[in-house]
């Protein structure tokens, strides 16, 4: 037994290392309070309004929902999305129109976007990035340079577009926004693909695709997985565009995206239209026509106009290809989308060539070269709006100035926060390494200590089997002289009788005769009875199974109750040597339920699978407390239990007075 004094002791070091955690854990929390102090959101501008208080605000709640509304239908619907920018502007709370009016500004540059009406884009990101500027509010900022950026690409003023999409990298940088990050990685790459430079492009896209996916932002994956596949297009590998191209339908319509389908069904109807599968270019094209109608872009639909024309034209149909193309140039002209007009201009010269008017088609071209010019004129009216948003920029390059300074301050009160953090950890990590090997220490005293239990154990149970032969001799010593030898005496003595009195009569010999006869039956019964509870025969004949039975049999024949046997998957032969161990054991046990129990049912159960071998007694008795099983009044059971567990198995009592008894025996398979 372990000394008392010992836990005590022992619970005593546990106390004064429990007061050292708490130290320590009070230590964390002052640090992470002067972590959040230092890296609260607020201090990095990352909500709205710089307030996250302000969301409780019912205003804010109600605003924020009609927000949502309008931002679902951005992409499906612009031009309801757009109605429903106008009501929201005209009837904001003051309190909170500067805040929403940056916001609605630029989701209404973003429906003039989709449909292609630039001027009137420009004009709301312009409006959305002085709000912008005026809050210091970097994610919209960020936004604003990344809408203009995008509608200079449109209007091929890539050197402004590239600028601007530098600014909003860096901006989204500041705010650690992954999303919008990778939406400026994406269109910096669009730029170089348009001008042809693809190791770049697929530099860009590859990062923004990554971007994307760890944000799992569906409509920023159809976009890029859309530019990858006009990328592999480029490089004539057609297999992994028309994969990119799936992809980017099916991020689309998870998102309900229908200006990026639109978009995506061109550019996969023109890959095919090159590979000549027409009637499948001609079903592409026809998709995106059906959706540019359904959210109103007059943009999308004629550039599909466009190329389902350019289908029929390639398949030797001008006249169904004219037809469509002036549909698209009815567009063109109501909405003066002068980039698509040249296109639309130098196809309708395809067409009038293939009709063989070679005039027409001559005075056409001419028309695409005007119109080019004319674009170009369109473009520097785009740059004089850059050039008033770097002169707004500019006025706030002061303000910038003191957000460094403020940010130079952060970044120090960082270091010594990493500092510190640093310090508490090699602390942390010393007062650990100090308390493993301290409690190492104390481990291996308790070791050492439940390892002279074990040996004393194991010298007690050694003793006790040791014991229990012993008593077996003795049994066996006293069963030779107290049944077989007076038997011998007794034939000896009529023997002798017989040699030496020659009076006597021969009945009288035939009668002692007889009588010496039967006394040697009698020690032949007696030497087989010895001999069966040394080495029972039928173990050794039969097997264990059939010595269970036959035990269990020899019980059903005492009629002093029910006895019931079930035997599963005893698979023998086991080692001698535990086949008797085992027998031997069963019937100390059944001689323990006859002598004691006073039972009126029997139940044994055998069961071995790989595990283990189990045997299960269970009488309805009387029962009994294990706690008493002392003396030699307990001394079988005892000497069953040590010989179970010199074998490695365990001998379970389960039994209570006035409850009966079960007994199990567990041996492990490897024993058998």
């Amino acid at each position: 037994m372990v000394n008392k004094g010992f836990f005590a002791k022992f619970l005593l070091n546990r106390f004064q290392w429990i007061k050292l955690v708490i130290v320590i854990l009070g230590a964390g929390l002052l640090l992470a309070l002067g972590w959040y102090i230092v890296f609260k959101p607020g201090n990095k501008q990352a909500s709205f309004a710089g307030k996250s208080s302000l969301l409780d605000n019912p205003l804010v709640q109600a605003e924020e929902a009609a927000f949502k509304e309008i931002y679902s239908l951005m992409y499906s619907n612009p031009d309801s999305a757009r109605m429903m920018v106008h009501q929201r502007i005209n009837s904001i709370h003051p309190d909170l129109k500067e805040v929403y009016e940056m916001i609605y500004y630029n989701i209404l540059g973003s429906t003039y976007l989709f449909q292609s009406e630039y001027s009137q884009a420009l004009n709301a990101f312009h409006r959305t990035l002085e709000f912008a500027l005026k809050r210091n509010s970097y994610m919209h900022i960020g936004n604003a340079y990344n809408n203009i950026a995008v509608v200079n690409i449109l209007l091929g003023n890539y050197k402004d577009a590239l600028d601007f999409l530098q600014r909003a990298k860096q901006t989204y940088e500041i705010i650690d926004s992954k999303k919008f990050i990778a939406s400026a990685l994406n269109n910096i790459g669009r730029i170089y693909l348009d001008i042809n430079d693809l190791e770049t492009a697929i530099n860009y896209f590859r990062q923004a695709f990554a971007g994307f996916e760890e944000v799992k932002d569906s409509i920023g994956l159809s976009s890029v997985s859309s530019h990858l596949a006009q990328y592999f297009t480029s490089i004539e590998q057609s297999d992994s565009a028309h994969l990119y191209f799936l992809k980017a339908v099916d991020f689309g319509l998870q998102t309900g995206n229908n200006f990026g389908l639109s978009t995506i069904y061109q550019e996969m109807a023109n890959l095919i239209l090159l590979e000549g599968r027409y009637d499948e270019a001609l079903d592409n094209f026809q998709k995106s026509d059906s959706i540019a109608k359904v959210i109103k872009s007059r943009s999308a639909e004629f550039t599909a106009l466009l190329g389902i024309s350019q289908v029929y034209l390639e398949t030797g149909k001008p006249d169904v290809a004219l037809s469509y193309l002036n549909a698209a140039m009815d567009i063109a002209l109501e909405k003066k989308i002068k980039k698509q007009e040249v296109k639309a201009l130098r196809l309708l010269a395809r067409i009038y060539e293939k009709k063989g008017n070679t005039r027409l088609a001559l005075n056409y071209l001419k028309q695409a070269e005007q119109f080019k010019k004319e674009l170009d004129r369109h473009s520097e009216h785009a740059q004089v709006y850059n050039l008033e948003i770097q002169r707004l920029i500019e006025s706030m390059a002061s303000k910038e100035r003191e957000i460094e300074k403020e940010k130079l301050i952060s970044d120090r009160r960082k270091t010594i926060v990493y500092g510190l953090f640093i310090l508490l950890f090699f602390t942390i990590v010393i007062l650990s390494m100090v308390y493993y090997i301290v409690l190492s220490r104390v481990k291996q005293k308790q070791k050492d200590k439940e390892n002279e239990i074990r040996i004393r154990h194991s010298v007690e149970k050694t003793q006790a089997v040791m014991n229990a032969e012993i008593n077996e001799r003795k049994r066996l010593s006293e069963e030779l002289h107290d049944g077989i030898g007076p038997l011998l005496s007794l034939s000896k003595l009529n023997i002798s009788n017989i040699l030496e009195k020659d009076e006597i009569t021969e009945s009288k010999k035939k009668l002692i005769l007889h009588t010496t006869q039967n006394n040697i039956d009698e020690v032949l019964k007696e030497l087989k009875n010895i001999s069966n509870n040394m080495s029972p025969k039928i173990l050794t004949e039969k097997g264990l199974a059939e010595a269970f039975k036959d035990l269990s049999l020899k019980l059903a024949h005492l009629r002093r109750f029910e006895v019931s046997l079930s035997i599963n998957g005893l698979n023998g032969p086991f080692k001698p040597y535990v086949e008797h161990a085992l027998y031997r054991t069963f019937q100390e046990v059944l001689n323990n339920v006859v002598r004691h129990s006073d039972c009126t049912e029997l139940n044994i159960q055998v069961l071995q699978d790989k595990k283990e071998l189990t045997l299960m007694i269970e009488d309805n008795g009387k029962g009994f407390n294990p706690a008493n099983l002392n003396g030699s009044n307990g001394m079988g059971l005892v000497n069953a239990n040590n010989r179970i567990e010199s074998l490695g198995g365990q001998f379970l009592i389960d039994s209570m007075s006035g409850r009966g008894t079960i007994i199990t025996l567990i041996i492990p398979d490897g024993v058998l």
